[in-house]
């Protein structure tokens, strides 16, 4: 019974980010990143999720590996579109937007890898 509900979620999570990186415009690494942020996402709100319930799905590891690439991942998603489109002039809040952005993912990281909450 458990493997129908982890093909359920592995369908549901691959496929919304298959469907985001193919509705992506741009080159194949703006797809790949557009591929990957998603599933970075889930994996945080299920961790968020299960520090609310008190369970312990992920090992203490992962969640600082994760953490870290969770930020990353968010400095690469807002970085690579500016080197190469350097030649564009970028929106005027693109900066604002990007360290809100980036903020908010460091403190889902500091959460998220805190093994004592």
């Amino acid at each position: 019974m458990k493997i129908k509900y982890i093909t359920l979620l592995l369908i549901l999570t691959v496929g919304s980010a298959f469907i985001n990186a193919y509705g992506t415009v741009g080159d194949l690494i703006e797809e790949i990143i557009a591929f990957i942020t998603p599933l970075l996402v889930y994996i945080a709100i299920i961790a968020l999720a299960a520090k609310v319930k008190g369970v312990k799905i992920f090992s203490a590891k992962f969640l600082r590996y994760f953490s870290v690439m969770y930020v990353v991942m968010t400095i690469i998603e807002n970085i690579y579109p500016m080197i190469i489109y350097s030649d564009q002039t970028l929106p005027s809040n693109y900066l604002t937007v990007f360290f809100l952005q980036l903020s908010m993912n460091i403190y889902i990281a500091r959460i998220i890898s805190n093994e004592h909450d």
